[in-house]
């Protein structure tokens, strides 16, 4: 984990409008993230707290939002960027509950640091933009696991 101090937990950040190459949609990236590392050399690192361990699958899924939370952070819609210089889960491992006086849930923490990829995350931006672009949304695909489980919760409510 980055040497410095973890602040500004639960921060709305904005980016300015993002052209896509190749295509013709301006977006902006909006979301909350976590929390903030003050990293001792200026810069932050953006952290996302879980409290399991991640499989590899859901490391792609936080790595896109911990990548576009960065993209936010350096060019954001009003003011200077900030420079990120890390990305990373910190993972809570519940391995034991304790209530006496109080109630305290014991186990260990571990940072999981993801790797800053700005190619995939163009890649990743240029395929939503050209979903974006289109008059209507993409019929649903019996691979995507998103389209699985939007018919799954469809059908139970």
């Amino acid at each position: 984990m980055p040497q410095g101090v973890i602040r500004q937990s639960d921060r709305w950040v904005k980016s300015a409008g993002l052209t896509i190459p190749g295509s013709p949609v301006v977006s902006e990236i909006r979301g909350s993230l976590d929390a903030l590392i003050e990293c001792d050399d200026g810069s932050v690192g953006v952290v996302d707290f879980k409290t399991a361990e991640p499989n590899a699958d859901h490391v792609a899924t936080y790595s896109r939002q911990l990548h576009a939370y960065a993209l936010a952070l350096e060019q954001p819609s009003s003011g200077p960027g900030t420079a990120v210089s890390a990305l990373g889960l910190l993972c809570f491992l519940p391995s034991s509950f304790s209530c006496t006086d109080t109630a305290a849930l014991l186990g260990e923490v571990k940072w999981f640091e993801i790797e800053r990829d700005e190619v995939s995350f163009l890649e990743f931006l240029i395929e939503v933009a050209s979903v974006l672009k289109e008059p209507e949304p993409p019929p649903a695909s019996p691979t995507c696991s998103w389209c699985r489980w939007r018919a799954e919760n469809r059908a139970a409510s």
